[in-house]
């Protein structure tokens, strides 16, 4: 069992008095309510900017995201979350991830004269803080959060928009989309404000139903994974399908049982067996093995990218680099001063922050990866898909990525509340006369 699931001592009596007289162990509903409105809120935003950008203008639109953001992590702070085993090492490597952020921050804007990069800081800060905050704390009202339907909603309003968007609809109303670079064949922008993040949002929300379908086998479910998986392959996003194809091949690595991994073994030949003769010739199967293929559009560049910033990171303090918020989308999107992008969220770190920062920033990434529940296969293979594409794309810093990403131990809790000996396994954890006496009121 996973940290996450594990509670302290310290909150025995609470977990005690939880569970005394009821036939299984049940979240409090105090605040479900509230936490599930701020919960769809903060989900429906992180898709939504640019919807947000032509009804309130882009800034007010970012603000937003990261007023929803911050006001769900408050929220569930106040619904009196527990403290896991993880929680000290995850405070840790954030408290260290910020001072090595400082630390860049300050040197390049006294040395570079490039004020700039507090702006950037604070915006990984605003998604570090909640990924430790999810990662290191157990939240017994997760099962009421009605977490299913807002991803669903928002996934499926997206596809909907991309979908009119491919039809040539909504072109001139929801910005982002891209019609040059494919011949004319759009790439949609759903919601989001860009062909880019669409995709990202759909493929986790795909792991998010697949793992819903294996737990609870609703019919609804299922189709809404399939659904999800069939918009990245149309909307022609390389970063997309490489969710796809990496959580998927991390599902066949990690997922638990023998005959489980067989099944999907051979799940997995029929499909490989189908997909060719299916997609053969078409345009969808070119873009997607275009992304292995240095000939593919924009790959070049991409590695070009990647040599400049090794060699950038080589000139600068290797350890807290040089060049803080001067290769990112997120100055730029604020109207300062950017020297472009390195088209990777990893090297885009050590040239931010240097070596120091990026190995804390991915520690607290596979922290989220570590604190979903270790029975949610699907769930674990598309957080650890999600970290293996920031390698290659730079998706750190995109607000339709990281906020589905950092909810993965939350949704791993909603998903976890129906199933009896997943809680009865938590109130085992305490030590005592408590944990005896829990579990004889459990049953």
């Amino acid at each position: 069992m996973t940290p996450s699931t594990r509670a302290p001592s310290g909150r025995s009596d609470h977990f005690l008095n939880t569970a005394r007289g009821r036939n299984q162990f049940e979240p409090r509903h105090t605040g479900a309510a509230l936490t599930t409105l701020v919960f769809g809120l903060c989900v429906v935003a992180a898709v939504s900017r640019g919807v947000l950008e032509t009804t309130v203008g882009k800034d007010f639109g970012y603000a937003l995201q990261a007023a929803l953001l911050a006001l769900l992590v408050v929220t569930l702070g106040a619904s009196g979350p527990v403290s896991t085993e993880a929680s000290t090492r995850n405070g840790v490597l954030l408290y260290g991830y910020a001072l090595a952020s400082i630390l860049s921050a300050a040197y390049v804007s006294v040395f570079k004269d490039f004020e700039a990069a507090w702006l950037y800081v604070a915006v990984m800060l605003l998604l570090a803080v909640p990924m430790w905050f999810f990662s290191s704390h157990y939240f017994e009202t997760a099962p009421r959060i009605h977490i299913p339907f807002w991803i669903g909603a928002a996934g499926l309003a997206s596809v909907v928009a991309a979908t009119a968007q491919q039809a040539g609809l909504l072109l001139d109303v929801l910005p982002g989309s891209d019609m040059a670079s494919l011949g004319g064949l759009v790439r949609p922008s759903g919601l989001s404000g860009s062909f880019l993040h669409y995709p990202l949002f759909i493929s986790l929300a795909f792991f998010v139903f697949a793992q819903l379908w294996s737990s609870r086998r609703r019919v609804v479910h299922g189709l809404l994974a399939v659904v999800f998986a069939v918009a990245v392959v149309a909307s022609f996003s390389r970063s997309g399908a490489m969710i796809l194809i990496l959580g998927t091949a991390a599902f066949a690595i990690t997922s638990r049982g023998t005959s489980q991994r067989i099944r999907f073994l051979f799940a997995g030949i029929a499909a490989a067996l189908a997909l060719p003769l299916l997609m053969r010739d078409t345009v969808y199967a070119e873009r997607i093995i275009s992304s292995v293929s240095l000939e593919g559009g924009g790959n070049a560049e991409r590695v070009e990218s990647w040599s400049m910033a090794l060699q950038l990171w080589a000139d600068s303090p290797m350890f807290i680099g040089g060049y803080t918020g001067m290769y990112t989308n997120i100055t730029q999107n604020f109207g300062e001063v950017s020297s472009g992008v390195v088209e990777s969220g990893a090297l885009q770190q050590l040239v931010s922050i240097g070596l120091i920062g990026t190995v804390l920033g991915y520690a607290l990434m596979f922290a989220t990866f570590a604190a979903v529940h270790d029975r949610h296969a699907w769930l674990r293979a598309g957080t650890l898909g999600a970290i293996l594409e920031t390698f290659v794309y730079q998706s750190v810093e995109v607000i339709p990525f990281m906020v589905p990403f950092l909810l993965m131990p939350l949704i791993s809790m909603h998903i976890a509340g129906d199933d009896q000996t997943f809680w009865k396994g938590t109130v085992e954890q305490l030590p005592g006369r408590s944990a005896r006496t829990s579990q004889k009121a459990i049953g």
